[in-house]
């Protein structure tokens, strides 16, 4: 396993408990590569922007189903594919 792997872990267990810091750390690692994403898909900002964080509302609403054994990144992707 990679330390970057060891670390997203790490990130998800402390947010699965409630820790804030993680929550926003997580966020902040991944809500860029969704937006141009999403951005690329509706062609609309603020389209792009509220999609964007219903991605990370779903994601955490959600988080104790995440499989860790996965990468966290494919797991958002999907969800903002489907939003």
């Amino acid at each position: 396993m990679h330390n970057g792997d060891t670390q997203e872990i790490h990130l998800i267990d402390r947010a699965r408990s409630g820790d804030e810091q993680a929550c926003l750390k997580i966020l902040n690692l991944h809500k860029g590569r969704i937006f141009s994403y999403v951005y690329r898909i509706v062609r609309n900002y603020q389209d792009a922007e509220d999609i964007t964080l219903e991605t990370f509302v779903k994601f955490f609403k959600s988080l104790t189903t995440f499989n860790q054994s996965r990468h966290l990144a494919p797991w958002l992707f999907s969800i903002a594919h489907n939003l």
